[in-house]
């Protein structure tokens, strides 16, 4: 069912025109700065509150929640399935038997999936507009930090 639904979508983008599809790629990109605005100046009030408590520098209270808000929007963006060893039968007396389970289990899925072949879709990175924002507002929190404080 999900593949007829995506192959419907992928046939309605076929039938937009280039023009449409910039716009329609501008206006995304504006509501991802936008967003990322709004999380670097929560970003820059989250500095001024710690600046003022803590009497630490803005400059580097600023760098320092950006370099955060950065590693976050980078740590959102991992989803999927991992193929390494489970630490769900950690302490377990079969936790060898049960790791095993588990691989042999996405093994068989990723025989099913072909895995190899369609990797766009099962890769570990996904691009989405509200984690592109949280590494777009740290970066910015961190680009005003070093120049313009």
């Amino acid at each position: 069912m999900s593949d007829l639904k995506e192959k419907q979508e992928f046939t309605a983008e076929d039938k937009l025109g280039f023009h449409d599809i910039i716009v329609i790629f501008l206006k995304r990109a504006l509501i991802m700065l936008i967003y990322g605005l709004l999380i670097a100046g929560i970003g820059l009030v989250i500095s001024f509150l710690i600046t003022n408590y803590y009497q630490h520098p803005l400059q580097d209270v600023t760098f320092i929640v950006g370099i955060a808000v950065l590693i976050i929007g980078i740590l959102m963006m991992m989803k999927g399935n991992p193929a390494g060893v489970g630490m769900s039968s950690m302490g377990m007396k079969n936790a060898n038997q049960v790791n095993y389970m588990n691989l042999e289990a996405t093994l068989r899925e990723r025989e099913r999936t072909n895995y190899n072949r369609d990797f766009k879709n099962h890769s570990i990175v996904e691009l989405a507009p509200h984690r592109i924002s949280l590494i777009l507002g740290g970066g910015l929190l961190i680009l005003f930090s070093v120049l313009f404080l």
